[in-house]
């Protein structure tokens, strides 16, 4: 069993790919593995991938209709086989010896190692995450809720069938990683940045499609007050509400900001009857919540 595997979902990646490979190939711990998961890319990124896999014997590909990212990491999952499994996006760098500093944290009980992050790109270097010490407390504070600069246990992960959501194409990342950490026994960390992340306008994150950013935001709400209903720890339950909120008052904030504002206002009226209603989850109203965020910008 290798010690590491690296899954990389790509698509589209042209412009930054080759240097997040480079990142990866730089790595100067033994025995990992580097799954590129190619979900249908139109430009030059399948052949790049495949010029990796043709001089470094750590590198593998897979080419497979575009499905979205989740489709592609959980395949990155399915297909590979490390001990400890970390993401890397592929606009996104890690840091020389990332790997080695994480995976020397490990150990019997460790469950989740984490190290630093840095944003760069179209922003000013800062580190944007910083964790140290090692802990059992997991929800004593809300640690990094993206799945990169992190080793997840594979073992957690097949054992409780954990998977990203195909269904949603924002949050479903955070929404991966609190599922994981209701398990995990003990986290460490290190203090070193071990992965840069990449801030530019072209990002997913920053899409223009606000009817698709808000109908996802609200059904990631959803999940996060599904899975906090399933939790006994106060603080488990009080960080998972707490993002549930989050996001929901985040789907209406982006509502409010769309020139089609009705449009999105009514399909996300339907969307929390059909989430929140239906499903009886204790819930403010969608009209308190819109009541609240108009008070917010006053």
């Amino acid at each position: 069993m290798k010690k590491i595997s690296v899954i990389v979902p790509v698509y589209n990646a042209e412009k930054y790919v080759r240097e997040t490979l480079e990142s990866l190939k730089a790595q100067t711990i033994d025995d990992i593995e580097i799954l590129m998961v190619d979900d249908g890319s139109q430009d030059s990124s399948p052949a790049i991938c495949d010029e990796y896999v043709n001089s470094d014997t750590r590198f593998r590909v897979i080419h497979q209709p575009n499905s979205g990212v989740s489709v592609a990491r959980n395949r990155g999952i399915r297909e590979t086989e490390g001990e400890w499994i970390t993401f890397v996006d592929a606009d996104d760098q890690l840091t020389p010896k990332a790997l080695e500093r994480l995976y020397s944290m490990t150990d019997g009980e460790t469950d989740l190692v984490m190290g630093s992050v840095m944003k760069f790109g179209d922003v000013p270097d800062e580190v944007i995450a910083t964790v140290t010490g090692k802990s059992r407390d997991v929800f004593g504070k809300i640690l990094n809720p993206a799945p990169w600069g992190q080793l997840f246990r594979r073992s957690i992960i097949t054992d409780h069938q954990l998977a990203f959501q195909e269904n949603l194409a924002y949050s479903e990342d955070t929404l991966f990683v609190f599922a994981y950490r209701q398990f995990v026994r003990e986290y460490a960390t290190v203090e070193d940045v071990v992965y840069r992340y990449r801030i530019c306008a072209d990002s997913a994150t920053f899409s223009p499609n606000l009817m698709k950013r808000s109908t996802h935001h609200m059904l990631a709400s959803y999940e996060f007050q599904r899975l906090a209903k399933q939790q006994t720890d106060p603080k488990a339950i009080a960080i998972l509400e707490n993002i549930r909120n989050y996001l929901a008052m985040l789907a209406l904030q982006e509502m409010m900001q769309s020139p089609d504002k009705e449009n999105i206002e009514k399909a996300l009226r339907r969307q929390f009857d059909d989430t929140f209603v239906k499903n009886d989850i204790a819930f403010a109203s969608f009209d308190v919540l819109l009541q609240q965020l108009n008070a917010q910008k006053k």
